[in-house]
């Protein structure tokens, strides 16, 4: 099981490949060919099971907890440093307050990213491998929830609602403490969990791992860290999705996003909060720099496009309520940009 973990791993190494989410497909980053598709999922079942399947997704899961522990440590190793920390604290108070448009933001937002360069390396590599392990782990899903619900419908069904009922119950005990509610020691919720892993029944990209503590630089060291990668992505219509530029260091720009969304999830949802407040304060500042520039430029540069599409897909593997993002980027942007975006006339790639 080892072994095949580490061949998949391999095979789809994010600095090597692309994932096209509508074909469920990863592709060569340099001759497009395909690597691996849901037909060898289903293959993979075939060959080792349904609880060989289950097996290598809980493999995954365990590496993905040890990327996870690890960016934290990296973390808190961050804002310990002294001249970290006074970087990020002079950032943020340049920033502040996230409503407003900072002064000389393109020279403020240039110095961030320039002064923080060294910090990326490691940074990069983690956010990459836990996006790389949550795909693989939601296409493991996608075929254990398929062959459930051909294999064994009632017992797909019962769980279904069985897990229907029971969200039901806990969100009618949040409304009203004096409701049922299933206890520390009640082994219903783990022992339900198990059988809704094991059917696919669930969404990896949304789940809980790891509980760390509280980190207040958190959503700054990811926007810069956002700001200094996405000028190395572009849009790719046909794949609908991210690719590395051609000349640059390359990765897959769909496992950046879903890292970025399974690493903001273990934490508050304020750090998530923070973190879309300082990407709309962006968006808002080059909107407004560009109009007041004397050169003729296009209505959303270039830098606002990339994010508001980095935004669109954080929000979507998010499954973050669209209205997330209509509350801190002006309507009349988000409009323009789904209109281009509708209409195909976006700067991509082929």
């Amino acid at each position: 099981m080892g072994r095949m973990a580490r061949e998949m791993l391999r095979m789809t190494d994010p600095k090597a490949t692309y994932f096209a989410d509508k074909m469920d497909t990863w592709y060569n980053n340099r001759t497009f060919d395909e690597i691996i598709d849901s037909k060898v999922f289903t293959k993979l079942q075939n060959a080792v099971g349904t609880f060989g399947l289950s097996g290598l997704d809980r493999l995954f899961c365990f590496m993905m907890v040890r990327e996870l522990q690890s960016f934290v440590k990296m973390l808190k190793s961050m804002v310990a440093d002294e001249p970290t920390k006074n970087m990020l604290n002079a950032v943020f108070k340049n920033l502040n307050p996230l409503k407003a448009e900072p002064i000389n933001a393109t020279k403020l937002y240039a110095q961030a990213v320039q002064k923080s360069s060294r910090l990326w390396p490691p940074v990069l590599e983690i956010i990459l491998n836990v996006g790389q392990r949550q795909l693989l782990r939601r296409q493991i899903a996608n075929e254990l929830r398929s062959s459930c619900r051909f294999d064994s419908k009632f017992l797909a069904s019962c769980l279904d609602t069985f897990n229907q009922s029971i969200l039901t119950d806990i969100q009618a005990h949040y409304s009203d403490p004096s409701l049922p509610y299933p206890g520390e020691d009640n082994p219903l919720l783990s022992e339900l969990t198990s059988y809704l892993e094991t059917a696919g029944i669930h969404n990896p990209l949304t789940k809980i791992y790891i509980t760390p503590n509280k980190s207040d630089g958190l959503a700054l060291i990811l926007f810069i860290f956002t700001l200094a990668h996405l000028p190395k992505l572009q849009y790719m219509r046909s794949l609908n999705g991210f690719v590395g530029k051609k000349g640059v260091e390359t990765f897959d720009g769909v496992a950046l996003v879903i890292g970025m969304v399974t690493i903001l999830h273990q934490y508050h949802t304020e750090s998530t909060e923070m973190y879309l407040s300082f990407c709309a304060q962006y968006i808002r500042s080059m909107v407004v720099t560009a109009a007041s520039s004397k050169d003729k430029q296009p209505d959303l540069p270039a830098d606002t496009i990339s994010l508001l599409v980095f935004l669109e897909e954080f929000v979507r593997y998010g499954e973050h309520s669209p209205q997330i993002l209509e509350g801190k980027v002006p309507p009349y942007v988000l409009d323009e940009f789904r209109h281009n975006i509708s209409r195909g006339t976006l700067p991509t790639g082929k």
